[in-house]
């Protein structure tokens, strides 16, 4: 049995202090989506709580729907911090390359299929651009692959460069 001199067991040990750090980053990310998942499940059973409260029910439509106008409501929250910030604003101009929408999708009865739809024109592809060119606020507008229509609820002109989606 030989005995390793100190270069071979400093080597060793940094192999070991390498393969740790790299668990120890591992678990940081995993704790840290722990975080995020335990926070979504709080912010869902408080809305869940509030529709009982408000509702004195707790049906599975109810809080589909309460789940649905948070997130709705979280949409336009952020589209208004975009305002404020001076990266988007309100316009009733014809809807073009450099503007962002924020809508609903109807069926083809009308009844609400998408509480919020939002995007940047820029983001979609050339064919839903064309479609959605020339357009206004309040119009609606016909989506022949789906049998769908998209309602313009909001245009904005964007002032600087935003993500595709928010």
């Amino acid at each position: 049995m030989s005995k390793k001199n100190a270069v071979e067991r400093v080597e060793s040990l940094e192999k070991q202090n390498q393969l740790l750090s790299e668990q120890v980053g591992i678990l940081a990310e995993e704790i840290d989506s722990s975080r995020e998942l335990m926070a979504r499940i709080v912010e869902k059973l408080n809305i869940m709580i509030s529709t009982y409260e408000t509702h004195k029910d707790l049906s599975h439509t109810l809080v589909q729907q309460s789940l649905v106008k948070h997130e709705a409501n979280k949409l336009h929250t952020k589209v208004n911090d975009l305002v404020k910030a001076g990266l988007l604003e309100a316009t009733d101009s014809d809807i073009g390359d450099n503007n962002f929408i924020v809508g609903r999708e109807l069926s083809e009865s009308k009844e609400v299929i998408d509480e919020v739809v939002q995007f940047a024109m820029k983001s979609l592809p050339e064919e839903s651009q064309t479609l959605l060119r020339g357009h206004k606020k309040g119009d609606l507008i016909k989506v022949e692959k789906s049998g769908t229509y998209i309602e313009i609820l909001n245009v904005y002109n964007i002032k600087q460069e935003v993500s595709a989606a928010v």
